[in-house]
């Protein structure tokens, strides 16, 4: 039945001009997302008709071509070919190898280009459909198939600021489209270090991430929501690969003379979040250390700002006032970081923590030094 039906519609596909028959075109279309949406069978016989690829490419090219001249009248065929890129790859690894021997991946990355270049606006709520559809196409066309995955990210870890497709979707207000690309990172660097590492040492790596910290600031008074549980799993997933301090180096700003930045606070807050949230650390011994380098760091200049305190508050300086409020919210994330590992099953980590009154010595420092006698630290 299946066979049939897959092979009625690509031949009713190949009998129509997408630009003379717009509307019958985008009916069979239809027909084809929502059968390869719902039912697996359908999905990987049609994959095996080199027919459907043939003409689903072709009409493709053919109207992204005219799209980008200006006819917009192809944008609803456009939709449903999204859509049916989506839904045709979803756990067919058949499938999945055959939309990139055809290129739809580039096919995808163009519409999306240009959607994205459309103003934000309620008029051209057809755009953003389409861009949600596109990243979830590109997210099932790279689920479960470790080839793709590395040939896809390798491409996107590779791009300078001007074509970076990834980190400009990242940066898209729309939360749905948010959460395509944390699912498609997210089962990215799953089962990979390599590609862990990537994201954060690469310049295309370091954009997005910096992005995702953006779009954690504002979503860390409700963490349930299913965006703020990705994000926390992607930087769960680069704590466990040791690559916490690149990370937090990267998101320094030598210029700006800060010792911390609100990048890197929200980094401590996520590592802080990963620390309480299990009775397992997965800290490594080397984070550690960096963390008490961190600590040490900033100590003088809490320290510092402590004695100014007044100065600050009698000349009003904005800057400065959060640049210490920065400072301040660093070193009491710090403390609880330190708290929750100092009952580690670890020696090496307990030890690392007391080994000298490191931690100790440090919070007397701060206390000796307040000219008020009355510092308090709250979380």
């Amino acid at each position: 039945m299946e066979f049939e039906r897959s092979s009625q519609l690509v031949q009713q596909l190949e009998t129509i001009d997408p630009l003379k028959d717009a509307d019958n075109l985008v009916h069979f279309l239809k027909q084809i997302a929502t059968e390869a949406q719902a039912n697996s069978k359908f999905r990987e016989i049609l994959g095996q008709n080199p027919k459907f690829w043939i003409t689903i490419t072709k009409i493709c090219s053919l109207t992204t071509e005219k799209l980008i001249s200006g006819e917009i009248i192809v944008i609803s065929i456009l939709l449903w070919l999204v859509r049916i890129f989506r839904n045709i790859v979803a756990t067919v690894t058949e499938n999945q190898n055959k939309a990139l021997e055809q290129e739809w991946n580039k096919m995808i990355e163009k519409i999306l280009w240009y959607c994205l270049s459309q103003p934000e606006s309620g008029d051209n709520i057809q755009y953003v459909t389409i861009i949600r559809s596109g990243i979830q196409a590109l997210s099932n066309l790279i689920t479960g198939n470790n080839f793709i995955q590395e040939f896809v990210w390798s491409d996107f870890m590779n791009r300078n600021e001007f074509d970076d497709l990834l980190s400009k979707l990242v940066g898209h207000n729309d939360n749905t489209i948010l959460t395509g690309c944390l699912v498609f990172i997210y089962n990215c660097i799953f089962e990979s270090e390599s590609r862990r590492k990537s994201l954060v040492t690469s310049d295309s790596g370091t954009r997005i991430l910096q992005r995702l910290l953006d779009r954690a600031e504002t979503l860390l008074e409700d963490e349930s929501t299913q965006n703020f549980e990705l994000i926390y799993a992607i930087f769960a997933r680069i704590i466990e690969s040791d690559l916490y301090p690149i990370l937090f180096d990267s998101l320094n700003l030598s210029s700006s003379g800060q010792s911390l930045t609100r990048r890197q606070i929200i980094l401590l807050k996520l590592l802080d979040s990963k620390l309480f949230s299990s009775d397992s650390t997965d800290i490594s011994l080397s984070t550690c250390i960096y963390l008490l380098q961190i600590f040490d760091t900033i100590c003088p200049q809490v320290i510092f700002s402590m004695q100014q305190v007044d100065i600050i508050d009698r000349e009003n300086q904005p800057q400065e006032i959060e640049d210490t409020s920065i400072l301040y919210t660093g070193l009491v994330l710090l403390l609880q970081c330190f708290g929750k590992l100092s009952q580690d099953e670890n020696d090496k980590i307990r030890e690392c923590l007391f080994k000298g009154g490191i931690i100790a010595s440090s919070i007397c420092k701060v206390y000796n030094k307040n000219l008020g006698g009355g510092f308090f630290f709250h979380s």
